[in-house]
């Protein structure tokens, strides 16, 4: 697994890249909210590689570290098991087909999941 550096530089790299989505207007709804859960991931692989955590393979073996390590408090792993909960029906489940329902589950994601473990999970790395 690569050190906490490394994923402080996927976070910039995915950020950047959510960014751009959002300039262009781009309506890739389903991947907006994927891109959202993988800086969020990298913000909790960052605080498992500070504290020498590095051999979290999978989900499940991280959703196990988040759990044994306590690396998020309980709002954080409540907020996080739920962007990844969107994050998998968005991409596997074609849950978002709509236009109307995905831009509005989006702005749901942004709002109410991403921006609140943004926020908290920022102090800790």
């Amino acid at each position: 697994m690569p050190n906490a550096e490394s994923h402080k530089k996927q976070i910039k790299i995915n950020e950047d890249f959510y960014t751009e989505t959002n300039k262009k207007q781009l309506i890739f709804y389903d991947w907006k909210i994927t891109i959202m859960f993988y800086i969020i991931l990298h913000y909790v692989d960052t605080i498992a590689a500070k504290q020498n955590i590095i051999k979290i393979k999978d989900h499940n073996e991280r959703k196990r570290m988040i759990h044994i390590h306590n690396l998020l408090d309980r709002n954080e792993k409540n907020l996080y098991f739920e962007l990844y909960d969107r994050s998998k029906l968005s991409r596997y489940e074609c849950e978002y087909l709509n236009k109307k329902r995905a831009q509005s589950e989006c702005l749901y994601v942004y709002d109410n999941l991403y921006m609140p473990l943004k926020n908290s999970l920022a102090s800790k790395i």
